[in-house]
């Protein structure tokens, strides 16, 4: 008897001194870690992100235009290199110039950059 008491006794005493020095810290002041810094404004609208009607009324024309020289974009591969909702996505950074081996295409605040953040976000 005297064991599982004993044993119970340590672990309560864990249990309630876990994380004492710092209760619910989640990050420096104002941050939230659950929270993907790269989300899309409000949320975005999940249900109207990554559209085949929006990719192909939208972007084809300006990919066609302004990427066809090294990529053979279609809706799929596009959709696969993008994620609803995260602006982090392959599809949104690389032609602002992250990782593109082509460099800038599209400026921030662009029309075709913003096009595809309005496919990416669904709104």
């Amino acid at each position: 008897m005297y064991p599982r008491l004993f044993a119970s006794l340590i672990l309560i005493g864990i249990l309630t001194s876990c994380g004492a020095e710092a209760p619910f810290h989640r990050g420096a002041s104002g941050t939230d870690p659950f929270v993907n810094p790269n989300a899309c404004p409000g949320g975005g609208n999940p249900a109207t992100a990554l559209t085949e009607d929006y990719y192909n009324s939208n972007l084809n024309s300006i990919i066609s235009r302004d990427c066809a020289s090294c990529h053979s974009w279609t809706y799929s591969t596009a959709k696969a290199q993008a994620t609803a909702g995260d602006l982090s996505s392959k599809f949104y950074t690389k032609p602002a110039g992250t990782g593109h081996a082509g460099g800038t295409k599209w400026a921030a605040g662009s029309t075709e950059l913003d096009a595809v953040k309005s496919w990416i976000c669904g709104s």
